[in-house]
């Protein structure tokens, strides 16, 4: 019976985990069930290779399906096998598989209620499934240690577990589908913020484009405290929806013209900015920002290299740097991150740090 659990929970897992997959790889946009926060951890490093820089092309969801694939293999061989001994075996494989799965899916967990700051609701469930498939093995190996291991059941057979995969690959095609051709929901925007000397033009923003409130902050990539400050940003700009937020590059730590500041202007050419700037700043903390570094993480990015190496060291970059340099100046910074807010009637208003933003923005919101 707990095998029969196992197999079950392991195609559940699959699911899950392959549709992230598939939504991290742009297939289709991630819906997140009324919980905000899905959009924030697959745009953190730690959704993409575990953070890795090496591994970062490849979805950290991916290596979950791989996972629980494995463990559904692994699920049928055992109901398959015709020794007791290959059978416990598997089971002790099955076992030690899971248990490495679920502590991998509590540490990302981690992440996501400390590092991160933003809930994925999809997450949560592949981590309940985790839990299950290691529990129910944990009870099934007490007990079957106990009183010995039986012969395989007459469920599991060749023809049968091959009709469940059948089954759920039709599933899954069907789904998709339907999910592509969904289209998506017109939701009115929120009335546009007044025009600030404090918004340059052409600069990215994060979150939503028309929210009311703007959070400015001026930043040195090479700062530990920026460091630590970025995903602070992204937790507030994902739990408070009337709020965006822009970042403008001020040398305090590394030179006006500094690499990581002009690998993020350039990315910004291609629309890339935001995901660039995270991956920036955890490289920062991590290591040095080189040339080799930048030009692969643009390239995974999907920034055209050639233009993106262009870029990296034209006169445009260099200006854009330049203007925003010149605004710290206009309001005297001399230490970095530096937090203003600008409410809908474009009045700016200084932050002493981002606990003070709370009390600054609608409550409830």
């Amino acid at each position: 019976m707990g095998n029969r659990v196992v197999l079950l929970l392991a195609v559940l897992g699959m699911q899950i985990a392959g549709y992230l997959t598939l939504a991290h790889l742009h297939v289709f946009a991630l819906v997140c069930g009324g919980v905000h926060g899905c959009d924030l951890v697959a745009g953190h490093p730690l959704a993409h290779g575990f953070g890795i820089p090496a591994l970062s092309g490849i979805p950290t969801a991916a290596f979950g399906l791989a996972a629980y694939g494995l463990l559904a293999g692994l699920s049928a061989a055992r109901a398959l096998a015709r020794r007791p001994g290959a059978a416990w075996g598997l089971a002790v494989a099955q076992w030690t598989l899971a248990g490495g799965a679920l502590a991998v899916s509590l540490w990302l967990t981690f992440a996501e209620a400390f590092v991160i700051h933003g809930w994925c609701l999809w997450c949560l469930l592949s981590q309940g499934v985790a839990a299950g498939i290691f529990f129910t093995l944990s009870g099934e190996m007490l007990l079957r240690a106990r009183q010995g291991w039986p012969a395989p059941g007459s469920f599991f057979t060749a023809p049968r577990v091959t009709v469940l995969m059948a089954a759920m690959l039709v599933l899954d095609g069907v789904a998709l589908a339907a999910l592509r051709r969904v289209p998506p929901v017109a939701v009115p925007p929120p009335p546009a913020p007044r025009p600030s000397a404090l918004l340059l033009p052409g600069t990215p923003v994060l979150g939503d484009r028309n929210a009311p409130y703007t959070l400015v902050e001026f930043g040195d990539y090479a700062c530990p405290h920026c460091q630590e400050a970025d995903p602070l940003v992204w937790g507030a700009v994902t739990h408070h929806h009337l709020l965006r937020a822009v970042f403008y590059y001020c040398p305090v730590v590394d030179g006006p013209h500094a690499l990581a500041a002009r690998a993020a202007q350039a990315a910004a050419r291609q629309g890339c900015f935001w995901p660039m700037h995270t991956r920036l700043m955890a490289q920062a903390a991590a290591g040095a920002v080189t040339n080799a570094w930048v030009n692969i993480t643009a390239a995974q990015l999907g920034c055209a290299r050639a233009r993106f190496t262009r870029d990296l060291d034209s006169p445009t970059v260099r200006q854009m740097l330049e203007r925003q340099r010149a605004l710290a100046d206009t309001l005297e910074i001399d230490a970095v991150p530096a937090f203003y807010l600008i409410d809908p009637a474009g009045r700016v208003t200084a932050l002493p740090g981002l606990d003070a933003l709370e009390k600054r923005l609608p409550r409830g919101r």
